[in-house]
């Protein structure tokens, strides 16, 4: 992988004509759009720094046709798609900046390197900041995980926590997550902010407090 990345950044660093498209992230929708502009014969520079949200994740969930395969054998997969397109270009630097200008859109990389595009994808997805207790970054993408629909069918039946302040949001998740498991507990850690409506929706879905 590393060796398809340098050969795709020495050809970036050669081109100097306006993009078409600068696609900033290289998750599965970055991905997708790059492949079908690539087949739009356009000139697409996509940047994929190789830190996908999912880097602690051992399997993807939830998307036909590749359910169970692992992030990085998706990418690769995709990477290797993408290179029968020679108007797609892949880049593994990260962009830190980024502009409206007369021709269309500016954007620099870490390294100082700017370039122009005459549309800008921005799909560079989100980061998800876990709570500064100990052991949670640890056991994340283990024991730890954010997303029920990713992976809540690996632990049903099993004994759950949904860790939260205590208000609706938490509530409503720990009350979600009894389609996975009847063995719920909501810790709040601290005193809980549920209304006594909430309370009782628990409680007859037999959802703990802590």
């Amino acid at each position: 992988m590393h060796s398809f990345y340098a050969h795709e950044r020495n050809k970036v660093i050669k081109q100097t004509k306006l993009l078409d498209v600068v696609i900033v992230g290289g998750g599965p929708a970055d991905l997708n759009a790059a492949l079908v502009l690539g087949r739009c014969c356009r000139n697409v520079l996509l940047f994929d720094d190789g830190h996908p949200r999912n880097e602690v994740s051992h399997t993807l969930h939830g998307f036909l046709s590749r359910d169970g395969t692992p992030p990085e054998q998706l990418r690769a997969i995709a990477h290797e798609q993408l290179a029968a397109y020679p108007s797609v270009q892949i880049d593994q630097d990260r962009v830190v900046d980024a502009a409206r200008v007369e021709q269309g859109f500016s954007v620099t990389t870490r390294d100082g390197r700017s370039f122009l595009a005459r549309k800008l994808l921005l799909a560079a997805g989100v980061v998800d900041k876990l709570p500064e207790q100990p052991g949670f970054r640890e056991l994340y993408g283990i024991g730890l995980f954010h997303c029920p629909y990713c992976d809540g069918w690996e632990m049903r039946d099993r004994p759950l926590a949904v860790y939260g302040r205590g208000d609706e949001k938490e509530g409503g998740m720990a009350l979600e997550m009894t389609h996975w498991s009847r063995d719920t507990v909501l810790c709040t850690d601290g005193p809980s902010e549920l209304s006594s409506q909430y309370r009782h929706r628990l409680e007859a879905n037999v959802v703990q407090l802590a």
